[in-house]
């Protein structure tokens, strides 16, 4: 394992959820096979998997005043720089982004917060693009199949890469 190994911290869809996601990001997605559907909350986390147990009392503390929520997806959006980028929009009346908030200013040496014109933006990716177009149609296709995906977030997964480009859950804490 190197050094410093790709981690993240996230919201993992629960198994109905995935299930649903996943059926578009096997078309869509190149790293379908690679992590679960998820929430990004901070990625990429600047802790190695060995730091994470000195820092993870730390984490719990700062999380302490939030409790389990719940996410509806009705709505898709996408970037279009730096990559193009198809997603599933979270409403969650602002929780996401206010455990960001807090992470980033209790953490800033393991946070990169991103480069203007870019700022944070909870969402759940369903695809990679090489065209407008191709992004264009996959957006049209998902909308006519997407209903209200819900489900209550609970908990905020500390994850990494564990193998050869594949992710895992490396610990949760729970939320409330």
């Amino acid at each position: 394992m190197p050094d410093k190994p790709d981690s993240a911290l996230a919201f993992m869809a629960p198994p109905a959820v995935a299930q649903v996601v996943n059926r578009w990001r096997r078309v869509y997605d190149p790293y379908v096979d690679s992590i679960e559907p998820h929430i990004t909350l901070v990625y990429p986390f600047n802790l190695t998997v060995e730091e994470w147990p000195a820092q993870r009392p730390a984490l719990v503390d700062c999380l302490a005043g939030f409790g389990p929520f719940k996410v509806e997806i009705t709505r898709l959006n996408c970037f279009l720089a730096p990559a193009m980028v198809l997603w599933l929009q979270p409403e969650d009346g602002g929780v996401i982004t206010a455990i960001y908030r807090q992470l980033e200013e209790r953490f800033p040496a393991f946070i990169e917060p991103p480069r203007p014109p870019f700022s944070f933006v909870p969402h759940m990716t369903v695809g990679f693009f090489n065209s407008l177009a191709a992004l264009e149609e996959a957006q049209q296709k998902i909308a006519a199949e997407l209903t209200c995906l819900e489900f209550e977030a609970e908990e905020v997964v500390f994850a990494a890469t564990i193998a050869q480009g594949k992710w895992g859950t490396v610990d949760r804490i729970i939320l409330g």
